[in-house]
Order: structure tokens, then sequence, then C-alpha cells
């Protein structure tokens, strides 16, 4: 389902990913993935440890290339060596579900991207754009996730 959505500041503590291709990042990314859930336990003040948030920026600058796997929290405290914070500040979202094979999330972002268009919004090139994985959903070779791509009117 295609909408538009507001999010307000969102905190997160993840692991961060910085490859040169895009078929690197999909190698490796399940490996964050795994290392992000045997590390829970080091995170305090979770939200919800099953969701994990995937982020990344179109325009990043060296501070913000590459692709973080997190964890929501209340407040940041402390972090885990080899993990960041990030504060995501409060953004307007296009967003659509994704429930397939994970190398086919570029067709969603896809038919989000074209919903933009069509709707008057532009993309915001230089915030987060999130992706929300429900862990308790996720399946063998596929993935569950909702997308929410940074816009403005």
């Amino acid at each position: 389902m295609l909408e538009v959505v507001s999010k307000g500041e969102i905190k997160l503590i993840g692991i961060r990913l910085v490859c040169t291709t895009l078929e690197e990042y999909q190698q490796k990314i399940p490996q964050i993935v795994q290392s992000l859930h045997d590390r829970l336990d080091e995170i305090p003040n979770k939200v919800n440890s099953h969701l994990f948030t995937g982020i990344h920026m179109v325009d990043a600058t060296n501070e913000t290339d590459g692709y973080w796997k997190c964890v929501e929290v209340t407040e940041i405290n402390e972090v885990p060596e080899g993990m960041d914070a990030i504060v995501v500040p409060s953004q307007t979202y296009a967003s659509i579900d994704h429930h397939g094979i994970p190398w086919d999330i570029h067709l969603a972002y896809s038919k989000m991207h074209e919903f933009i268009e069509q709707s008057g919004y532009k993309r915001v090139f230089d915030a987060w754009t999130l992706e929300r994985f429900d862990q308790t959903q996720q399946l063998e070779g596929k993935i569950c996730c909702k997308l929410y791509d940074p816009i403005i009117k």
C-alpha cells in the first residue's frame, strides 16, 4: 500500500556497512543483520528488539555514506563498541510495503518513486531513507518490510 506518513524523531543504534557495489551490499547485509541480532543484549533502551531499521541516504557525505542496520531506542546513553548512534529528525515520507525476495526491493522503490512524482511531492536526497523489518515476519529467502522515502511538497 502506498501512502504519505509523517514520523517524529527516531533514535537508532546500529551497525554501519560501507561497500562499493550494490552486489557487495546484497552479500553483506545479511551478515550485519545477524551481527546486530547477536549483539542486541548490548544495546540499552531498545523500543522493540524484533523491529530492525535499515537506513541510508541517497546524497551521502563521508559521515553518512553506507547502510546501517539498527534498532530504535528511547534514549542514547551508551553506544556499544563498533556501533553508531543516529538521530533521524522528524520527516514526511512516502511509504510502501515490500514482501518478496530481497533483490526485488528496487521494484518497490521504483513504484514508490513514481507515486511521489505523480502526487506532486519531491524526494529529499539528503535525508534518511528508512526500511523497517519485523524480524518475526522474515521467511527463508524472502523479506517483509516497509520502505520510507523522505519527501517534501
